[in-house]
């Protein structure tokens, strides 16, 4: 699905929804892209929800078509609640959606060397986890 452009300067916007990026015992687990149109590769973003570890899921992220559209690829990944899998199983989703958007990075038009993480409560945490712990 595509979203015409709307300031000046802005790019038409590429929809990807429940994208699998990876397999666990309790299921797929999914994100959604946002990827602008045109010439690439793009520097990305990976958004990570709040919710304390226990609730939240990949929708309750800000306006991504916006960034989208300004030229980022923009992700929205879900990771396990702490319901249904303890500390660190969080982490290793988090670091699984990075390699996840690095392995297809031609695909989305994304720049492998450009992705930045970003998040809310429990989602700026993990952001930083993966930031502080680097490539594995």
């Amino acid at each position: 699905m595509s979203c015409a452009a709307g300031a000046q300067g802005e790019r038409p916007v590429r929809w990807s929804r429940d994208v699998e990026f990876a397999e666990r015992d309790s299921g797929p687990l999914l994100m959604d892209l946002a990827v602008p149109e045109g010439p690439g590769p793009f520097p990305a973003i990976l958004w990570l929800h709040g919710g304390g570890w226990f609730t939240g899921d990949r929708t309750l992220a800000p306006e991504l078509g916006r960034f989208a559209a300004r030229g980022f690829v923009m992700a929205s990944a879900e990771y396990r609640l702490s319901g249904t899998a303890p500390f660190p199983a969080q982490w290793f989703d988090v670091r699984s959606a990075v390699r996840f958007l690095r392995r297809h990075a031609g695909r989305s038009g994304i720049d492998p060397a450009a992705i930045g993480l970003w998040g809310s409560s429990a989602g700026g945490h993990l952001a930083a986890l993966a930031a502080l712990t680097g490539p594995r």
